[in-house]
């Protein structure tokens, strides 16, 4: 048998409104047939027709089910009207109403509640307490109010509309409550509260002209149940707030003083109540800093006298702790100076020469005044006055000195000081934490690429003392401040044919300073200063360059040189296979053209405070070609080669590149380029086989025989500083060959075998010749190549040595001879 699921809503729902308590109902009425209106289908768990209390209605938002029942329908068996009540419910009050009570106000508020475990109605632990769970219990009220009471107590803020975030939350007292259950699944609480507290009229504002700070006073009515020891030190919400607490409206004064005293019957009007009591708390305007400030002159220095106001207690406004302990109200009975539990704001603001002089922001000019005179005033509640003065221990003594070296290129500024007797002791000078003598290469306050190099202190005499009181115990205290860059101050360069110089001159902080020689980002050689007493002091053997400080240890920029593309011989000139200049560009790491290489050294220490470094750089010139020739290191002049030819017309020896026809066989140049290294590398040397040579010349050691009469003609001369001009034959007129000779012709001999005619035989200036033997050398040539220019000589020599022993280097002229 089918089950009848049928249920169907009967009309639009009624609506009413309960003005008195102030929340509205919704009734909705439903027709329920068969299955569903039998026992068994209004529990059927499935589907339940009676659906859980708190259910929100479909259509009314905030209306939730309350109470549902369902009756039969007359006459019939099987039909039966359902019931549901939904209550209007919010999280809040539903109404509220606000009247006076012996002069304090009273809020009263009603709540509708769900009578059930839920957000809009009791919280379990509560519940557990209610009539309708415990009815044998008569339990108080607020035992089991529901969370939307608990949430809703009034506190100040709602009756003095204190700004929001500001902390002024004392409860009201709880004065009345009832709870009415009469209503199906809803209770209706009706609950009162009455003020406790309530203000005095506008505040009273006082002003101290002499100690500079102002007092707010405020005044509060307060009710009997909170005039009490348990409700004034409450700890969760004490009536007495905590001292140095920020008034609400007067954000820089802080609660220094508050206290409770019952109003006598002369005071009570006659409206009042009997038992009425006034809180009074005075708010003090405390500043971080000092409330009133002179400045006056004492014996020619500047007094300066401050007054401050501060909270008495361990507070940022206030004292350190460990200050605080040693204040005369912790300690009555032990005098300690003032000077020994400063509070935090005199300890901050204690005057520094900036005060007097105008320093620029963030220049570090720091020594502190001298403590002349201290007094606190502890009489005022609540707040500690302390008159405080100090005395500037030094003053300018007019303009700085400004001199110029200019030979050496720095510039000096010095700035004296008249400084009071009590700085003029050796405890005050080089006092660890705000010495008179400060550090070799603090900066200048206005000139700040200068720095401190030199200072001293001598007493005035009597003859420069004048005779009023302003210049007793005085003495005078001078400061020199040295402009130190970061570069030389000075510069000279000069040239010779074949060096390169350039002289610098730095001015160094004789210090581990940034500007001496502790440079940032670099290593640095203090170490190793010969003042220095940790290195050993002038007993160390180092030399300038080892300890030489960045930037006098930077080398100027590398020379920028190319080699030129022009000659001044029409062959091409080479090194051994390669083009010339093809061979020292492959070798450019060996051969390092254009760097410097250091020179001599020099530092003075004879400057207080600064070291004059005189520094030298060497390099070489550019690399050029000569006409004729480059004369050798240490001679006087350049000899042009002679020129020796050999053929079946004889031996000629000719100058100046002519043969013995005049014509011109040959052009002498040379190149001369530099390397800078520790010696002329094997792989740039191994161009011309690593030999050197000064001179060429010609070796002739043979002889001929003639074939008529056997006269012998001998040749045995050796010629210096000439080249042989034949190479390009393959023999000599048929009496010599180059085959197997290496710059050289070897004579055969055995001409006349006993076969050939007279006419047959070769000649020698139409002599026919028979016999001979021996050789022909040479070590440079000519004639051989109709493009490629012979290599006359190479000649490596050493121009500069390297200053610096740790860097082991040279610079080499290399001079390359060519016959073209």
């Amino acid at each position: 048998m089918t089950k009848d699921l049928t249920i169907r809503i009967l009309g639009r729902p009624q609506v009413s409104k309960d003005d008195a308590v102030g929340y509205q109902r919704i009734s909705r009425q439903y027709v329920v047939e068969g299955y569903r209106a039998s026992y068994t289908g209004i529990n059927d768990n499935n589907n339940p027709l009676f659906l859980a209390v708190g259910t929100e209605d479909e259509e009314f938002e905030g209306h939730y089910l309350v109470d549902q029942k369902i009756s039969p329908k007359q006459g019939s068996v099987d039909v039966a009207y359902l019931t549901r009540e939904f209550v209007e419910i919010r999280p809040t009050w539903s109404s509220e109403q606000f009247s006076h009570s012996n002069g304090f106000q009273r809020c009263s508020r009603t709540f509708v509640a769900l009578r059930a475990v839920n957000g809009l109605g009791y919280s379990a632990d509560n519940f557990q307490y209610h009539p309708s769970i415990s009815p044998q219990k008569d339990e108080n009220p607020w035992k089991y109010a529901p969370s939307v009471v608990l949430n809703s107590e009034p506190t100040l803020s709602e009756e003095f509309d204190i700004p929001k975030g500001i902390n002024f939350n004392q409860k009201w007292s709880r004065v009345s409550i009832s709870v009415d259950t009469k209503s199906p699944g809803i209770d209706v609480w009706s609950v009162s509260w009455v003020s406790p507290i309530r203000p005095e009229g506008e505040p009273t504002i006082t002003k101290d002209t002499a100690a500079g700070y102002q007092t707010v006073s405020r005044s509060y009515a307060i009710s009997a149940e909170y005039y009490n020891k348990n409700k004034i030190f409450d700890s969760s919400n004490p009536l007495f707030l905590e001292t140095g607490k920020a008034d609400h409206e007067y954000t820089d004064h802080y609660l220094v003083n508050q206290q409770i005293k019952p109003l006598l019957n002369a005071q009570k009007g006659a409206d009042e109540v009997e038992d009425l009591a006034i809180l009074t708390r005075e708010f003090v305007q405390i500043r971080d800093t000092w409330s009133s400030e002179q400045f006056a002159q004492s014996r020619g220095f500047k007094r300066c006298s401050r007054t401050f106001v501060v909270l008495r207690a361990v507070n940022s406004l206030g004292y350190s702790s460990n200050n605080f302990s040693k204040h005369p109200h912790n300690n009555p009975d032990k005098e300690s100076s003032p000077w020994e539990y400063l509070p935090k704001v005199v300890e901050n603001s204690e005057p520094y020469l900036s005060d007097l002089f105008e320093i620029p922001v963030g220049v570090e000019f720091n020594h502190t005044w001298h403590r002349t005179s201290i007094s606190v005033d502890t009489k005022a509640p609540g707040i500690d006055v302390w008159n405080v003065s100090w005395t500037a221990p030094i003053r300018p003594q007019g303009e700085p000195t400004i001199t110029k070296d200019n030979q050496i290129g720095y510039q000096t500024v010095r700035r004296s000081y008249a400084i009071s007797a009590e700085f003029y002791t050796k405890n005050k000078i080089f006092d660890a934490e705000n010495p008179l003598f400060l550090p070799v290469g603090t900066r200048d306050f206005e000139y700040n690429d200068h720095y401190l190099v030199n200072q001293q202190i001598r007493p005035l005499t009597n003859v420069q003392k004048d005779s009023s009181d302003s210049t007793k115990d005085l003495a005078i205290l001078t400061r020199d401040f040295v402009e130190v860059r970061d570069t030389w101050v000075s510069e000279n360069v000069s040239s010779s044919s074949d060096l390169k110089k350039i002289r610098r001159n730095y001015v160094v902080l004789r210090a581990d300073h940034f500007r001496g020689y502790s440079p940032k980002g670099k290593d640095s050689t203090w170490s190793k200063h010969p003042l220095n007493e940790n290195a050993g002091g002038t007993t160390n053997n180092k030399t300038p360059w080892e300890y030489a400080p960045y930037p006098v240890s930077r080398p100027p920029e590398d020379l920028s040189y190319s080699y030129p593309t022009e000659t001044p011989i029409t062959k091409i000139p080479k090194l051994g296979d390669v083009n010339l200049t093809d061979a020292l560009v492959a070798q450019a790491g060996n051969i390092n053209m254009g760097k410097w290489l250091r020179g001599s050294a020099q530092v003075s220490f004879s400057n207080p405070g600064v070291d004059i470094w005189s520094v030298e750089w060497v390099s070489h010139c550019r690399p050029y070609w000569t006409l004729g020739g480059e004369k050798s290191l240490g001679s006087t002049s350049f000899q042009s080669p002679q020129y020796v030819e050999f053929d079946n017309n004889g031996l000629r020896i000719s100058a100046g590149g002519a043969s013995g026809s005049g014509s011109v066989v040959g052009q002498v140049a040379s190149f001369s380029f530099y390397v800078v290294n520790k010696t002329v590398s094997t792989n740039l040397s191994a161009y011309w086989k690593g030999v050197s040579s000064s001179q060429p010349s010609v070796m002739l050691d043979f002889y001929l025989v003639a074939k008529v009469g056997g006269k012998v003609i001998p040749f045995r001369q050796l010629i210096k500083n000439a080249i042989f001009t034949s190479v390009g034959r393959t023999d000599l007129g048929g009496l010599a060959t180059g085959s197997g000779m290496t710059n050289g012709f070897k004579f055969l001999g055995n001409y006349d075998d006993g076969k050939k005619e007279i006419s047959q035989l070769p000649t020698f200036k139409n002599i026919p010749i028979a016999d001979g033997g021996g050789t022909i050398t040479y070590s440079q040539g000519s004639g051989g190549s109709t493009t490629v220019a012979s290599n006359l000589s190479v000649v490596s020599t050493p121009v500069f040595t390297s200053s610096d022993p740790t860097e082991e280097k040279r610079i080499y002229k290399v001079v390359v001879s060519y016959v073209g």
